[in-house]
């Protein structure tokens, strides 16, 4: 923004619908209550929660799309791992976006009276 325009970003994993369901999982599940927050397992704790937030989101779409609500789709682990590897993969820039969200999320839940 050097030049005064406003630029935008990828976040890998950013979009509104996943950080949406990773804040129900971690808040409003209570799910942050199993995660340390003070040990460097808790950055993967949070990364983990997003691919699952992830794969969810992933695996509906896949569902509505094929075959309909509520059937089951025998391909959700492999989803799940092809987002890991995906994650696992991210270089330079993308990294550092991924690895930023994570922290902006730890931060947040460090603020949360509950956690």
């Amino acid at each position: 923004m050097d030049d005064g325009q406003i630029k935008s970003f990828h976040v890998p994993f950013g979009n509104p619908s996943i950080i949406s369901m990773s804040e129900y999982i971690l808040v409003y599940q209570g799910y942050c209550h199993y995660l340390s927050l003070d040990t460097p397992d808790c950055i993967l704790g949070i990364s983990n929660t997003i691919l699952f937030a992830a794969t969810i989101s992933e695996w509906k779409i896949w569902q509505c799309s094929r075959t309909g609500w509520f059937q089951t789709n025998p391909e959700c682990e492999a989803h799940h791992m092809a987002l890991k590897n995906c994650t696992s993969s991210l270089q330079g820039s993308e990294k550092e976006k991924f690895n930023g969200l994570l922290y902006v999320i730890y931060d947040l839940l460090a603020m949360l009276p509950v956690c």
